[in-house]
């Protein structure tokens, strides 16, 4: 017979889970949104040799910051807590995301708070909106981390898959206006690293409404699909068995 897994194991499993979930969706949305918000204030060549290694400092950052909030979150007496948190995520994250920019500045003290200052009015709109998706999924399962039961398990895999469900949703509203930036990134960086080279008039950009989405929309039936088994195997918390009086 398993063994049925005490409240603190329960606990730490949700933790787990949701912090991993919440980092994964993170690094995926961290450079679209970056692209979107930053990309042009940047003043660097567009879709040069580096692009792919600044989109992974950007998935770097985004689940760092993501697993933090996410962290921080599980431990708040709310699960709306997480709206504010990914807020202040959002304020700091410029200065890490372009360092070099400071370190290149006759005054690093003013480029940091003109940075920060770009942080608070542009990126902390877009840590609300990361902290809603992160929202999505901590509120099913926040009230498990109090009072565990035997459906907590499935009830963590539900939440995940709502998370990662707003995350591809996220996504594709992004990738309507992402239609540039995803062409040069196809034609003048995959496929050259690839060696390949697209027909002339080769059309690609629709393919964005599917790429950019699906990786999440994936993860979310994964999840989805866990939960429903989950549901099926997880064993029945122990009961308290009265003690049979002695010589009967």
């Amino acid at each position: 017979m398993s063994r049925v897994p005490d409240d603190d194991t329960i606990r730490t499993g949700v933790r787990v889970r949701m912090i991993t979930a919440t980092a994964i969706v993170s690094a995926g949305l961290a450079p679209i949104v970056d692209e979107l918000v930053l990309g042009d204030a940047m003043n660097e060549p567009r879709m040069s040799s580096g692009t792919l290694l600044y989109g992974a400092w950007a998935a770097l950052l985004g689940a760092i910051g993501g697993g933090l909030v996410m962290r921080i979150a599980l431990d708040r007496r709310s699960p709306l807590h997480v709206l504010w948190l990914a807020t202040l995520a959002g304020i700091l994250h410029p200065p890490f995301l372009i360092p070099q920019l400071i370190l290149d500045s006759e005054s690093p003290v003013l480029t940091v708070l003109a940075v920060v200052a770009l942080g608070a009015a542009v990126s902390a709109p877009v840590g609300l909106g990361f902290g809603a998706v992160f929202l999505a999924g901590l509120a099913g399962v926040h009230a498990d981390l109090t009072t565990p039961t035997r459906a907590t398990r499935s009830r963590t895999w539900l939440a995940i898959a709502r998370l990662f469900a707003a995350a591809a949703a996220v996504a594709l509203l992004l990738s309507l206006w992402l239609g540039g930036s995803y062409c040069q990134l196809v034609f003048y960086v995959l496929l050259p690293a690839l060696g390949l080279e697209a027909p002339p008039g080769t059309d690609l950009e629709w393919t964005r409404l599917l790429v950019l989405p699906a990786p999440f929309a994936l993860a979310a039936l994964s999840a989805w699909l866990v939960a429903r088994r989950e549901e099926i195997v997880s064993p029945p918390r122990a009961e308290a068995v009265p003690e049979t009086p002695a010589g009967t």
